[in-house]
């Protein structure tokens, strides 16, 4: 196994991650984990196999248990994808990648086994136990399936708190919550919002027990276990620092804060409550796509273009995200840049082209151009090293390249495609997955997104907003 990737089935099966050719599931009893014999590879195995021809991973996965093993599954639960390797021989032209679907289910009480023309026996088997021939990418994928009654206790107990009901919490944080929410992932405990009628919009829509229209008595009720801060960046500092005093977990909506002598009272707050900055960039499927594809390579330069429709007002703040994902998908921070600005005849309230031009402390460098009175809405990539060139096109906001999709490239010729699928906006956009990562964080305590890994692309925003020529850190 080469990767595991974690996320919700509707996200990970409809997404950028192809091709899922089988399925696999963990059952586990009174006495163990199940484990299958298999006649022809002689190796005690996970009940599962290929997906066939309309059906789904999950339909995949009950009939597979059903025919190799006589047990009827009824509460399977999704775990994540497996990414597997199969090495080039004689029936492969090159190495292939592709997924295999984890489910685990409960089986309080089993059927009898009978030996069929594929398995020859069944076992429960339990962690530490001996056991000879057995295969280790099953003994993998059980590692990854937390137990049932386990997983379902922890998941539950979190509660979450949303602050500030505006534009960017209703149409993108939303349709997430609600995701998560119905998928038992966390507890939609209440919402606030300074106008209180809007609050209590966003509570009905949502689901939501409860709306208030001050956070700090919010918080006081409902002691969550995190909260969302979906605020104007210019309210967001003080708002959120005031949430992780209080010792309460922040997923900050981006910018966390407009420049960066702003952003010291976050940090400060920080230092001792976990947090996570709204990049959604980071957690597109086709981004993660795009990262994927330069596993193995690395990154020498990457270009970058973000094109936006008669976007007038400043524009930095917008550009931050540019900035992030660069960062992000080379895997270093600026080590400096030069920044150009051009202002083409018709542009209206002195808004203006920005471009930078970047040398990553690895040694990458980039080319970044952000051109906001463009005729389309779009976000191309360019990624290339060691031989190797990915291209991705985001299908962001719905845009020009909607539904998306990212090739790599080696030696003049295609060897992957993954095309984009047309998804809810909030689960090509990344904001799910975004979610599942702060839902993760507080249930193990390690936060990977935090304000400090923020704090270099709002420098970066600031310089551009000034109309700097070069930053250095």
């Amino acid at each position: 196994m080469r990767s595991f990737v974690k996320g919700s089935e509707r996200e990970l099966l409809g997404g950028s991650y192809a091709p899922i050719t089988t399925a696999f599931v963990v059952v586990r009893g009174p006495e163990g984990t199940m484990l299958l014999y298999n006649r022809y590879r002689k190796l005690w195995e996970l009940p599962g196999g290929m997906i066939e021809p309309g059906e789904s991973p999950r339909q995949c996965a009950v009939r597979e248990c059903l025919e190799e093993s006589g047990q009827t599954l009824a509460d399977v639960r999704f775990v994540g994808l497996c990414e597997l390797l199969f090495a080039k021989n004689a029936r492969r032209e090159r190495d292939e990648i592709a997924y295999a679907a984890l489910y685990s289910a409960a089986l309080p009480a089993p059927a009898p086994f009978a030996p069929n023309h594929e398995q020859a026996a069944m076992r429960w088997w339990r962690p530490g136990e001996e056991l000879q021939d057995a295969c280790a990418e099953s003994l993998s994928m059980i590692a990854l399936a937390p137990p049932h009654e386990a997983a379902t206790k922890g998941e539950m107990a979190v509660r979450l708190c949303v602050i500030g009901c505006g534009g960017i919490a209703r149409t993108a944080h939303l349709p997430a919550l609600r995701d998560a929410s119905a998928e038992g992932l966390c507890v939609l405990a209440a919402c606030c919002d300074v106008d209180e009628s809007r609050a209590q919009a966003f509570r009905e829509a949502g689901g939501f027990a409860a709306a208030y229209a001050d956070f700090r008595a919010m918080l006081a009720a409902e002691k969550p276990d995190g909260c969302l801060v979906l605020t104007p960046f210019a309210f967001t500092p003080a708002i959120a620092s005031a949430v992780l005093r209080q010792g309460v977990p922040a997923l900050i909506e981006k910018p966390p804060a407009e420049t960066l002598a702003a952003c010291a009272p976050l940090v400060e707050a920080a230092r001792h409550t976990g947090s996570q900055v709204a990049f959604n960039r980071r957690h597109m499927p086709l981004t993660r796509a795009m990262a994927d594809g330069m596993r193995g390579a690395a990154v020498e330069h990457i270009d970058y273009t973000m094109y936006r429709v008669a976007r007038w007002e400043p524009f930095h703040t917008t550009a931050i995200h540019g900035i992030d994902v660069v960062s992000y998908l080379a895997g270093s921070p600026y080590r400096e840049a030069r920044l150009f600005y051009d202002a083409p005849s018709g542009y209206q309230r002195g808004a203006v082209n920005m471009h930078i031009h970047a040398r990553m402390q690895n040694g990458a460098s980039a080319r970044l151009s952000f051109i906001v009175g463009s005729g389309l809405v779009h976000e191309r990539f360019l990624i290339t090293g060691g031989g190797r060139t990915v291209e991705g096109a985001v299908p962001v906001w719905n845009g020009a390249d909607t539904p998306g999709r990212v090739r790599m490239w080696e030696g003049g010729a295609l060897v992957r495609e993954v095309a984009g699928d047309n998804l809810p906006m909030h689960v090509s956009n990344g904001f799910l997955h975004q979610l599942h990562v702060f839902l993760d964080s507080l249930r193990t305590g390690a936060f990977h997104h935090g304000v400090q890994t923020a704090l270099q692309s709002v420098d970066i925003a600031e310089a551009l907003a000034r109309r700097a020529d070069v930053y250095a850190p």
